[in-house]
């Protein structure tokens, strides 16, 4: 399972090369950073697990957050270091299921598919380094696939391709392959070319709210409000998104 939880190999020297071309940087007036900014102080320190290359982060910090970033691959990373601002981002290379002494966050995010990389174990341990490096009136966000989209529309059929772009020389597919029963879900990144194809599959353990409303009170935590976007709309499981916040237990 690829897991950009843990260190070791790095599965993500592939992706790394395209993943801005995917995935560009947010704006400041995105819907996710005004989810983020509105429920952080100004000036206050933020820790983003999963930073990837900084396509979250860089905004955050622009907008006058202290952020620090962790991420197991140092391809991603190094695309993060050559970027204008990474300066301004502490970054930490190593597994977000670890507990780190970065000191205490207002904020802590993990945000697109980041959580899912990890196995149940791994998963519930982020949680707790989360809470241990949580400020005491701070806040968690976490954005995960909706398990029941998932299982009841996205992956219906268990199987689906799909055609994420098309251009002269090149056609990018994405295969992905559902299994209710172990929660996971295997999705391939084809890319065709006129030299040749390569392929980039990866694994993600998709949660339902239960199950991390269990996790968070395992860790000391609790699940505060859910919503299926950023721009807070009341969480629907048959929305493609579920998003939580959690803050300490009281």
């Amino acid at each position: 399972m690829a897991d950009r939880g843990s260190q070791g190999n790095d599965d993500y020297v592939e992706l790394a090369d395209s993943y801005d071309l995917d995935y560009p940087s947010l704006e400041s007036t995105d819907p996710l950073i005004k989810f983020v900014v509105d429920r952080t102080p100004s000036g206050a320190a933020l820790i983003e697990y999963g930073i990837g290359t900084g396509r979250i982060a860089l905004p955050l910090a622009d907008l006058g957050m202290h952020v620090t970033g962790i991420d197991p691959s140092e391809a991603m990373l190094n695309k993060l270091r050559e970027k204008p601002g990474s300066d301004r981002v502490k970054i930490i290379q190593g597994s977000m299921a670890q507990k780190h002494d970065i000191g205490p966050a207002q904020t802590i995010i993990c945000l697109f598919n980041s959580f899912h990389h990890l196995g149940q174990d791994e998963q519930i341990a982020t949680l707790e380094a989360a809470a241990s490096q949580l400020a005491p009136t701070g806040i968690i966000i976490v954005e995960l696939f909706s398990a029941y989209y998932l299982e009841n529309i996205g992956y219906a059929q268990r199987n689906r391709v799909t055609i994420q772009r098309i251009e002269k020389n090149s056609t990018w597919l994405v295969a992905g392959r559902l299994t209710p029963r172990t929660q996971m879900l295997t999705v391939s990144q084809i890319y065709l070319q006129p030299e040749g194809s390569s392929s980039n599959p990866l694994t993600f353990r998709y949660v339902y709210p239960s199950e991390l409303r269990l996790m968070a009170r395992i860790a000391g935590l609790e699940v505060s409000a859910e919503y299926s976007d950023w721009n807070e709309r009341t969480y629907d499981p048959l929305q493609p998104k579920y998003i939580a916040t959690l803050h300490r237990s009281t």
